[in-house]
C-alpha cells in the first residue's frame, strides 16, 4: 500500500518538473527569438530625404517612398537617414550592427561623419560606442545603375518561357538596412522598410510614349472601315480583332524589355495604315462609278482571281459597290502586315515560318500591283491620285517586309 502511494507520488513530481522545464524553455526561446529593435528611421525629419544630384530635385524621404518616382540612370543620387535609438543602451549587445545593401552603382556610406565605406554590402554602428549614441545621420551616395530587367515566364520570350533574357526596362533600385544580431550577419533583429525607386532613361521613357502614340493612331486608321461599311460583316470583324492582337503583342513587347523593337514595329504598322484615312474623302466614293464597261470588266476578272474572302469585300450584297475596290487595296496591305508582325504565332526561331510569312507579304505586294494597273485604265484625276496612294501602301509594305527580315538576322 504504501509502495503504491510512493509510486503516485514520485509519478507526480515528474509530471509537474517536465511541465515546469517546458515552461522555461519556452521562455528562453521566446526571450532569445524576441526582436530588440533598438533603432528608428525617423522619415519626417529634416534630415531624411533624397536628392538627385544632377537636377538638384530634392524629396522628403516620407514624400519620396510614396511616390516611388523614376530616376534617371547615371544620375548621382545622394540619400540622407535620420535614425533615433529608442532602446537603453545597456540592453544593446555589442555584437549588433547595421547592414546596408543596395544595387545602386559605386555606392559609398558615410556613417555620421566617423567613417566612409564603399561597396554593396557594408557593415556600420558595429561597436559598443556607437550604440550609446541617442541619434545619429548615415548619408548614403550612388549612381543609379541603368535600365536593364531580367524577363522570364509570361514576362519574357514569348516559346521561350524557362530561359531567362535580358531586356530594357524600368529597373527596380533598392536601398536595404536591417538591424543583425551578430558581426557576421547571419541573425535578423529587425529591418526597415525598403527604399525603392525605379531607374529609366529619357530614351526609354520618349519610345514608350511614341510607341503609345502609335498604336491609338493605328486603332483610329483601322476604325475608319467601320465608317466605310455600312454593315458588319465576319472578314471586317476578323480585321479589327486582328489588328487588336497586334497592337496588344505591340505593347507587351514594349512594357516586356523591347522597347526599340515595340517603337519600329507600331512605325511600320501605323505608316501601312495611315493610307485608310484617305477613305473618308467624299470624292473617292465617285471613283470607281466613273470606270466604263470596259474597266468594269477588267476589274472583275481581277477579283475572279482573289481570294474568296476578299471576294465578299467587294461584292457584299447584289448590288455592285464598286468603291470598295480601293479598301480591298487596304486589307491586302492589313493582311501582309498582320502576316509579319503576329509575333506570338510566329516563333522567331522558326525560319521556315518567318520566310513563309515574308513570302505572303510578296504575294499581297503584287495584289496591290494588279490592283494599280487596274486603275492606271482610268483617266479620271481620282483614280490617279489612287494610284499615288497605292504606291506609297508599297513602299510601306515592303519597308515591313525588310524590317522583318532584319527582325529574323537579328535573332
Amino acid at each position: 500500500m504504501e509502495g503504491g502511494i510512493m509510486k503516485n507520488k514520485v509519478f507526480a513530481f515528474w509530471i509537474v518538473f517536465s511541465l515546469l522545464f517546458a515552461v522555461l524553455s519556452m521562455n528562453v526561446l521566446a526571450q532569445k527569438e524576441e526582436s530588440l529593435k533598438p533603432l528608428v528611421l525617423n522619415e519626417y525629419s529634416q534630415d531624411s530625404f533624397l536628392i538627385d544630384k544632377e537636377t538638384g530635385q530634392k524629396w522628403e524621404l516620407k514624400e519620396f517612398k510614396e511616390k516611388k518616382p523614376k530616376l534617371i540612370s547615371g544620375h548621382k543620387i545622394e540619400v540622407s537617414l535620420y535614425f533615433e535609438r529608442v532602446k537603453d543602451a545597456s540592453v544593446i549587445p555589442s555584437t549588433y550592427c547595421l547592414g546596408i545593401t543596395s544595387n545602386l552603382i559605386s555606392m559609398s556610406v558615410n556613417f555620421a561623419d566617423v567613417e566612409v565605406k564603399q561597396g554593396d554590402n557594408v557593415t556600420i554602428w558595429d561597436k559598443e560606442e556607437y550604440h550609446r549614441w541617442e541619434h545619429f545621420t548615415i548619408t548614403i551616395e550612388g549612381y543609379v545603375p541603368d535600365p536593364k530587367v531580367t524577363l522570364k515566364g509570361y514576362s519574357g520570350e514569348p516559346h521561350f518561357e524557362n530561359i531567362e533574357v535580358e531586356g530594357i526596362g524600368n529597373k527596380e533600385v533598392y536601398i536595404s538596412i536591417v538591424v543583425y544580431k551578430n558581426i557576421e550577419k547571419t541573425e535578423r533583429d529587425s529591418e526597415f522598410d525598403m527604399i525603392t525607386f525605379y531607374a529609366t532613361n529619357t530614351t526609354l521613357e520618349n519610345l514608350k510614349k511614341d510607341t503609345e502614340d502609335n498604336l491609338v493612331s493605328i486603332s483610329n486608321n483601322v476604325n475608319v472601315l467601320k465608317s466605310i461599311f455600312p454593315y458588319q460583316n465576319n472578314v471586317t470583324i476578323g480585321i479589327e480583332n486582328k489588328f487588336q492582337k497586334v497592337t496588344q503583342d505591340i505593347a507587351n513587347l514594349s512594357s516586356n524589355g523591347h522597347p526599340g523593337w515595340a517603337f519600329t514595329i507600331s512605325t511600320d504598322l501605323k505608316d501601312a495604315t495611315e493610307s485608310l484615312s484617305g477613305l473618308k474623302k467624299p470624292e473617292i466614293r465617285t471613283l470607281v462609278h466613273s470606270m466604263n464597261k470596259d474597266e468594269i470588266k477588267e476589274l472583275g476578272s481581277t477579283i475572279k482571281d482573289l481570294p474568296v474572302e476578299y471576294q465578299k469585300l467587294i461584292y457584299p450584297s447584289k448590288t455592285k459597290n464598286y468603291i470598295l475596290l480601293l479598301i480591298l487595296a487596304i486589307v491586302l496591305c492589313i493582311g501582309g502586315i498582320f502576316f509579319g508582325y503576329n509575333l506570338k504565332k510566329i516563333p522567331v526561331s522558326h525560319d521556315p515560318e518567318i520566310k513563309k510569312a515574308i513570302e505572303d507579304i510578296d504575294e499581297t505586294i503584287n495584289g496591290i500591283t494588279k490592283l494599280r494597273n487596274v486603275l492606271a485604265t482610268s483617266k479620271a484625276k481620282e483614280a490617279q491620285d489612287a494610284i499615288k496612294g497605292l504606291w506609297e501602301a508599297d513602299k510601306k509594305l515592303s519597308s515591313a517586309k525588310n524590317t522583318l527580315k532584319l527582325l529574323l538576322k537579328v535573332h
